[in-house]
């Protein structure tokens, strides 16, 4: 549709040329025939020649001659021809940003119609002598620049599959990481009072006796998600327990525990789902002076091209009693935090192997940062090595065998 329009808008201004009438009378007729002419005006003003361009629509008479000069387009008799005759625009018309004029004078404007009512700015006498076109500038063949062909760079070698084979043991030796302390734990540590020696703190066990239930509250409740009992007495401790090992997950509107995956909209049914595993219950027990609890705590880990950053959201370490040590393999620590309170151990094999030498750990004040340096830069899929899938006995196999079978009972 477009080559159309543009055809149609040369051959219209074709014909203006033919009849040396390019005034707003004649656009007006042809804008009703084709309106869409409202949108191609300009195009159709730089394709007439510079006579039609302000011509009155008047015809030729005898004795009378056409100017050519742009924006003038009157008809002369020589007799009267003098140096003020002609009113004319020496540049050429100018379109750009909605606005329109001519290159030789300052005025513009965005309408068509004062376009084509711009005075001249230039008097001389009238000229029927049609101004030649400007030659198109040719470019010889050798002042052409020379297209230079870059190839593409190779691509690098595919890395070559890890032997798996040769992948040090993650029981090997650990050693102790380099530690930082930052300068924020160090003065909140300060302010508390002096952390002894923990005690680790036994936990509670379906084996209790009578004497290790007095140590235990009447009316606590059980540590185990989705129990709910409290301790009643020395018979709590022979009770079996109903609870969800797992952890509460809530995504996208559904709540459900990881253990079993009964996924439910609806908090309450969530909350009245009954544990998936049987079991003691875990009975909380006053704490010693110096007791520590081990406790679940949350950690998170992101990468970089050499290196893989865990965090854990431990507050207030002591690093004094915090142990971190790694091999090629794997990481663990032995994190204290909570003024002394609350320990987390982590243990992980890692997706890849690492530089023990060149990590460390930093101890912040909100958390416990452990930088590993991988030893071969690159992305790990995940931070836990994956377990091997076991194998899938081949069904050709167990065929075959259970019909040996088969014909020795026979």
């Amino acid at each position: 549709q477009t080559s159309k329009n543009y055809l149609l808008v040369q051959v219209i201004a074709g014909i203006l040329n033919e009849q040396k009438d390019c005034s707003l009378s004649t656009l007006f007729v042809y804008q009703k025939l084709y309106p869409f002419l409202t949108f191609f005006a300009d195009s159709i003003v730089l394709s007439c020649e510079p006579l039609t361009l302000g011509c009155i629509g008047r015809m030729d008479t005898e004795g009378e001659l056409r100017c050519y000069n742009k924006g003038c387009g009157k008809f002369y008799n020589e007799t009267d021809n003098h140096d003020g005759a002609c009113c004319f625009h020496p540049g050429v018309p100018v379109f750009h940003d909605a606005l329109k004029g001519w290159s030789c004078c300052k005025r513009r404007t965005t309408d068509f119609t004062d376009f084509l009512h711009i005075p001249g700015c230039t008097t001389a006498p009238h000229s029927n002598v049609k101004p030649p076109e400007p030659e198109k500038e040719v470019v010889p063949v050798e002042d052409v620049p020379e297209v230079v062909k870059h190839e593409p760079a190779p691509l690098p070698a595919p890395l070559k599959p890890r032997d798996e084979t040769a992948r040090p043991s993650a029981d090997a030796p650990r050693q102790k990481l380099k530690s930082v302390v930052a300068g924020s734990l160090t003065a909140a540590l300060a302010k508390l009072p002096a952390v002894q020696t923990p005690v680790q703190e036994a936990k509670s066990t379906g084996d209790a006796t009578d004497n290790g239930s007095a140590e235990i509250e009447v009316g606590v409740k059980c540590k185990h998600h989705a129990c709910g009992k409290t301790f009643a007495g020395a018979e709590s401790l022979s009770e079996a327990c109903r609870y969800h090992p797992g952890e509460a997950i809530f995504h996208e509107g559904l709540k459900f525990w990881t253990c079993c995956a009964r996924k439910t909209s609806d908090f309450e049914q969530f909350m009245r789902q009954e544990g998936c595993k049987t079991g003691d219950h875990d009975w909380p027990r006053p704490r010693g002076e110096n007791s520590v609890e081990d406790v679940k705590c949350r950690y998170d880990w992101y990468q970089m091209g050499n290196s893989v950053v865990i965090s854990i959201y431990a507050k207030l370490s002591i690093p004094d009693h915090c142990v971190v040590e790694a091999n090629a393999a794997s990481v663990s620590a032995n994190v204290l935090f909570s003024s002394g309170q609350s320990r987390f151990n982590l243990e992980i094999d890692l997706f890849d192997l690492i530089n023990p030498e060149a990590s460390r750990v930093t101890y912040l004040q909100s958390q416990v940062e452990i930088k590993l340096c991988k030893a071969e830069p690159g992305s790990w899929r995940t931070l836990h090595l994956p377990k091997p899938k076991p194998a899938v006995p081949d069904k050709q196999s167990t065929t075959s065998d259970s019909s040996d079978e088969e014909e020795e009972e026979g």
